[in-house]
């Protein structure tokens, strides 16, 4: 009796296995080129600031849908772009840096967790930065361009404030 159990439950596990694969998870052999895409585009988005490639909007159009949305900041009205052209825009005064986590790939929904370096500017003459926690939630059509782009801050702004990068004196916005 034992064995038939082994047998029917070794059957019943294939069978769910092969179910999964052919439907909600049929996307698996596409992750890695879905993460990759994913990569490309927070650090084009990242980085199309002043003075940076010109390949990384070139890259934000191939990547995205022409009518992508970016949801910058969902705390009131103002910070919610559409189209391309709106984005660059958006990125060419928020760039900087980014240093990815982890990428989740979820069928059409990619998550990606980041810090985030902004690019240097001036505040009453002295050079500032600042520094934050990110969760980029993309989301990709069936043709595979992103349509949907959201940005969560996950920590405050840390705020640097210096002549250049080795003389930084970190400041909480909090205090």
């Amino acid at each position: 009796m034992g064995e038939e159990l082994r047998k029917k439950f070794k059957d019943e596990q294939e069978s769910r296995w092969l179910q999964e694969l052919s439907g909600e998870s049929k996307d698996r052999p596409l992750h890695a080129a879905m993460e990759d895409m994913a990569s490309r585009l927070v650090k084009a988005l990242a980085q199309s600031g002043p003075g940076t490639l010109q390949s990384y909007p070139k890259s934000i159009r191939q990547l995205c849908d022409p009518n992508v949305r970016l949801l910058a900041n969902m705390e009131g009205p103002g910070e919610i772009y559409e189209g391309v052209d709106e984005i660059l825009n958006y990125c060419a005064e928020h760039g900087g840096k980014e240093f990815i986590s982890v990428i989740i790939v979820d069928r059409l929904r990619i998550t990606c967790i980041m810090d985030f370096l902004s690019n240097p500017f001036v505040v009453e003459g002295v050079v500032a930065r600042f520094a934050q926690q990110r969760i980029i939630i993309m989301d990709m059509n069936s043709d595979y361009k992103f349509t949907r782009i959201e940005v969560r801050c996950i920590t405050p702004e840390v705020h640097a404030y210096g002549q250049d990068d080795v003389q930084i004196k970190v400041e909480d916005p909090e205090e």
